[in-house]
C-alpha cells in the first residue's frame, strides 16, 4: 500500500526557499523536472524554479527513457540543474564527458553510494545529497558533497536534526543513535 503523510504548505514554501538559496536558483537559469509530477521531488523542482525565475524544460517521456537523448536534450536546452535519484543520476552524468552547462546535481530519494557520488565528481560537478523521510516536506537535510564519506549534510534552513538514544537523549559524535527532525517540514 502507497504510504503518505499530510503536510502543510508551509513545509513547502520552507522547502522552495531553502532548496533556492542552497543551490542558488534564479533568473536566467534552465532547470529540468526529472520525476512524475505525482512524485514528492517535483515540489521542489518545479516550485524552486518557476518561483526564482529560473526556466522549466519539460522531457518528453521518450527522451527521458533514452540516456543520450536526455544528454542531449540537456546539453540543447544548456540546463543548469539536475534533481534526481542517484541510479538515474550516474548513468547520466558518470560514464560520458561532462556537459558543461551542468552547475549543480542533487541526488535524492535513494541512498547515494561513495561509488556513484565519487564518480560524479571526477567529472567535475558539484553535487549535492538530499535526505528526507516521508514524514517531512520531500527534504530535510542537504549536504554538498566532497571526496570524503557520503554525508546526509545539514539541516535545511528552520529544520533541525538531533540524534538520541533510546532515552531520547543526545548521543555524542560518532555514537549511534536515532535521527529526529523537527521544523516546519514536519507533519
Amino acid at each position: 500500500k502507497p504510504k503518505g503523510v499530510m503536510l502543510e504548505h508551509r513545509g513547502a514554501v520552507n522547502l522552495v526557499f531553502a532548496s533556492s538559496r542552497d543551490h542558488g536558483i534564479g533568473v536566467g537559469l534552465n532547470a529540468i523536472v526529472m520525476s512524475e509530477y505525482t512524485f514528492d521531488s517535483t515540489v521542489d523542482e518545479f516550485f524552486r524554479s518557476v518561483l526564482f525565475g529560473a526556466t522549466i524544460h519539460v522531457i518528453p517521456r521518450d527522451v527521458l527513457l533514452d540516456i543520450r537523448l536526455l544528454r542531449r536534450f540537456i546539453d540543447e536546452r544548456q540546463v543548469n540543474y539536475i534533481d534526481s535519484v542517484p541510479s538515474l543520476l550516474d548513468e547520466l552524468l558518470g560514464y560520458d564527458e561532462k556537459l558543461r552547462s551542468i552547475r549543480g546535481v542533487i541526488a535524492g530519494a535513494d541512498v547515494l553510494t561513495e561509488t556513484v557520488k565519487d564518480r560524479i565528481l571526477e567529472k567535475g560537478y558539484t553535487l549535492y545529497n538530499h535526505y528526507g523521510p516521508t514524514e517531512m516536506t520531500v527534504d530535510a537535510l542537504c549536504g554538498h558533497m566532497g571526496h570524503g564519506k557520503v554525508s546526509l549534510g545539514h539541516p535545511i534552513v528552520n529544520t533541525r536534526c538531533y540524534v538520541l538514544d533510546e532515552y531520547m537523549k543526545p548521543v555524542s559524535i560518532g555514537t549511534p543513535g536515532e535521527l529526529y527532525l523537527t521544523g516546519p517540514g514536519m507533519a
